[in-house]
């Protein structure tokens, strides 16, 4: 399928085509829902269904992928932190990892471990290193692609027990994070503060041997402000992501206020043997207190892009769970989440209800690279805001082109909140959080996190999606070119085949200097015989009438005319004093 984008309002306009579609993929809107994918019944937890997270790593496999988090079951099937699930939703029994429930009685107290699967690491072509922490007390197992545990897999020290009888080898508390370095070689986060019996607090590097054995680096020097204990406690520091940079040195992400006794915010950049580079000019901070970095991605020739819970990173005062680092240094200049409500749903029965509107945090949980070099976000948020200050909306998920712009066609909803949700009783929608997001195979975006539905930008109808979905991962061409009219930039056309979508900003604003405050009222969409020539109207769109509450309102179009004739389309707008319409601005038809 061919299409184009275009800014309605320039100074140059595009040629649409006509190609016949290769795929599926390419019949859908970037971003609509992949009605194929049935989760059903979803993920259960012997804790409840409400204890559910799917927050771990996304990994294909053959027919499917891998995914992580906080559950017992998939389906009714157990899978204890982590399931296998093939395109279609279904379960794939292939995969297996039995985990058997331990209880640990210390002093009068009893531990019981729960699992959850954070980090799904690729070894080789036939096996993973999951890291989390699971019901038989490990925090890391070595599985093929069948779930089966390596029977030679240990740690260093293997015959070593604590004081109470319990094995005290690997990982003393949780794995978040596990990053390959070169085969055999990993960089692991998380919070723990020992590995066997040597010291290694919050992030370190170790080896596989060929012998199956894991070992510590005793020359990477880890040092969290953290104490040395077996069973980590909520508020010790923790390492959640790891992100190797161009030269070699790291990035780590998380929540500690130290690194090596200096004041570190949730972010420091370390060198290959850990000693402290940077910690980015006082790091994350969220209001008076430490704010929280969940990822960090860093691509090739890019810059770094950081995801969290934080209101300002560094010099950077205006980053809200999203910032940009260049260098050593914060850039100022970056993408800007937009704010979303908590609308909690109205309860039933009760006279008068209102739905309650609260401020949540701005959250980014997970950042994915994209094989275009750009980004996939997943969080809490309800869009973004470019540097020239055009916005998109999308509802805890969203698409930054390489440039860190953010891509406009991806989840474009037509003027209906696109994205992430909890489905109400009464059927009204409140905004869900994403909390792992990856692509898949070229085609499709597997999202998971703490959600029931999805809205579908295709069908424009919510689907279920009971804590994770699928989304198709197709993309359109786009240009950007200089408006003719400052004043009116934002009306933007795509074409499918012979139908194409005009896209209308709604967004009001205003002129302070002459006290003048607008809002787009009309779009109109017609004919013309030649570039710049009359307009003939053949489609009136009220922006007031279809009441989006977005941005934009887009507009399915079917053209009218054919070859050597032009769509030609404008926004008119009402103000407190006046009527405004832009200048027309035209597309060939070419076929």
């Amino acid at each position: 399928m061919f299409r184009r984008a275009i800014v309605v309002g320039l100074s140059a306009a595009l040629a649409l085509g006509s190609v016949t579609s290769a795929s599926a993929a390419d019949q859908v809107r970037p971003g609509a829902v992949d009605l194929n994918f049935n989760a059903d019944a979803g993920f259960g937890s012997s804790d409840g269904d409400g204890a559910v997270q799917v927050f771990g790593d996304v990994v294909p496999v053959d027919g499917g992928f891998l995914v992580g988090g906080r559950f017992d079951s998939y389906q009714g099937f157990e899978a204890p932190g982590v399931a296998a699930v093939r395109t279609d939703g279904s379960y794939d029994p292939s995969f297996r990892l039995d985990v058997d429930s331990v209880d640990l009685r210390v002093g009068d107290r009893t531990l019981e471990f729960v699992n959850f699967v954070s980090a799904i690491e690729p070894v080789g072509s036939d096996r993973f290193l999951l890291g989390g922490q699971f019901a038989d007390g490990e925090t890391l197992k070595l599985v093929d692609r069948f779930g089966r545990e390596d029977p030679e897999f240990e740690f260093q020290e293997p015959n070593s027990y604590n004081r109470v009888g319990f094995p005290d080898w690997g990982f003393n508390g949780y794995v978040f994070d596990i990053q390959t370095v070169r085969p055999g070689e990993f960089l692991v986060g998380g919070q723990f503060s020992r590995f066997s019996k040597s010291s290694a607090k919050g992030v370190a590097r170790v080896f596989l041997g060929e012998d199956r054995v894991l070992r510590l680096d005793p020359d990477f020097e880890s040092q969290l402000d953290m104490k040395d204990r077996r069973y980590g406690a909520p508020s010790d520091p923790s390492v959640w992501t790891i992100a190797t940079r161009p030269n070699g040195s790291i990035l780590i992400g998380g929540i500690f206020d130290k690194y090596q006794g200096e004041k570190a915010g949730s972010i420091a950049q370390i060198s290959r043997r850990g000693e402290l580079m940077s910690t980015f000019e006082g790091g994350a901070r969220a209001g008076s207190k430490i704010g929280q970095v969940f990822s960090i991605v860093q691509q090739p020739n890019s810059p770094a892009v950081v995801g969290g819970s934080f209101t300002r990173l560094g010099s950077d005062e205006a980053a809200r769970g999203l910032a940009v680092l260049g260098g050593q240094r914060v850039r100022t200049l970056a993408p800007r989440l937009i704010e979303t409500s908590a609308r909690n749903c109205v309860e039933r029965g009760v006279s008068g209800g209102t739905r309650i509107e609260t401020p949540v945090p701005l959250i980014v949980q997970k950042i994915a690279p994209t094989r275009s070099g750009g980004y996939l976000l997943t969080g809490q948020f309800d869009g973004l805001v470019n540097l020239d200050g055009s916005s998109h909306n999308s509802v805890g998920v969203a698409r930054l082109n390489s440039d860190l712009t953010a891509d406009w066609t991806f989840m474009d909803s037509r003027g209906r909140p696109g994205g992430l949700f909890d489905a109400c009783p009464d059927g009204s929608l409140t905004p869900g959080r994403g909390m792992t997001i990856a692509e898949l195979g070229g085609e499709r975006i597997v999202v998971g996190g703490t959600f029931t539905t999805a809205f579908d930008v295709q069908t424009l109808r919510a689907v279920d999606a009971p804590n994770i979905t699928m989304l198709w991962d197709t993309k359109l061409e786009q240009t950007e070119l200089v408006p003719r009219s400052p004043a009116f930039p934002d009306v933007k056309a795509v074409s499918e085949k012979d139908v194409v979508d005009i896209v209308f900003a709604v967004n009001g604003r205003a002129n302070e200097a002459r006290d003048e405050r607008w809002g787009y009222r009309i779009g109109e969409i017609g004919i013309a015989r030649a570039e710049e020539g009359a307009c003939e109207i053949v489609e009136t769109v009220r922006f007031d009438e279809v009441n989006p509450g977005y941005d934009t309102v887009t507009v399915q179009h079917r053209p009218r005319s054919g070859a050597g004739t032009f769509i030609c389309a404008r926004q008119v707008l009402g103000t407190n004093v006046r009527e405004l319409a832009s200048e027309f601005s035209y597309m060939p038809i070419s076929s």
